[in-house]
């Protein structure tokens, strides 16, 4: 499974736009932000699995990484310690998520036409103008637009760190 995971992740997001957008003018989606958050799964979704599969196999099985075993039979039950060791990971996979998402720029370019509608890099594209690049206007933008990237960073990144801390066993 985490094979066919991993090769649903290597399949380029440029051979799935055509289908994609197929699909969305079917639904009457396009020209809407609820285009990107139908498309953006296509990609979130196999990097996210493919990271915590990993994360999860890292957890010592004391702790609820593993399956507990009684009488013989496997189940399933997430023990006392599993949830705060867990919470990294999770958090961890939902950044990488979300700065996929607010990076993505082929999917916003095709699906949305309206200028109103039209996502962050797609908007910092429109500051250049055919071979003329406006420096100054394209360097400010491009701060402000990862300003809330690095603020949600340094904010998520402290809570990270509690919960490994939490997490942690004695002894």
């Amino acid at each position: 499974m985490a094979s066919l995971i991993l090769i649903l992740y290597l399949i380029p997001p440029a051979l799935l736009f055509i289908p994609l957008y197929r699909v969305l003018a079917e639904l009457g989606a396009t020209n809407h932000l609820s285009s990107l958050f139908l498309s953006y799964p296509t990609f979130t979704v196999p990097f996210c699995t493919w990271l915590l599969i990993g994360f999860f196999k890292a957890l010592p099985d004391e702790l609820g990484g593993g399956r507990a075993h009684r009488r013989g039979r496997p189940h399933h039950r997430v023990r006392a310690g599993a949830p705060a060791l867990a919470a990294p990971g999770l958090v961890a996979s939902a950044i990488f998520a979300f700065t996929l998402s607010w990076n993505e720029f082929l999917y916003a370019l095709v699906f949305i036409q309206d200028e109103k509608a039209i996502t962050v890099p797609v908007g910092l594209n429109l500051l250049i103008y055919g071979d003329v690049f406006h420096w100054g206007q394209l360097m400010a933008a491009s701060v402000i637009t990862t300003a809330p990237v690095v603020a949600l960073y340094v904010f998520i990144h402290r809570w990270m760190v509690e919960g490994l801390v939490a997490g942690s066993v004695k002894g």
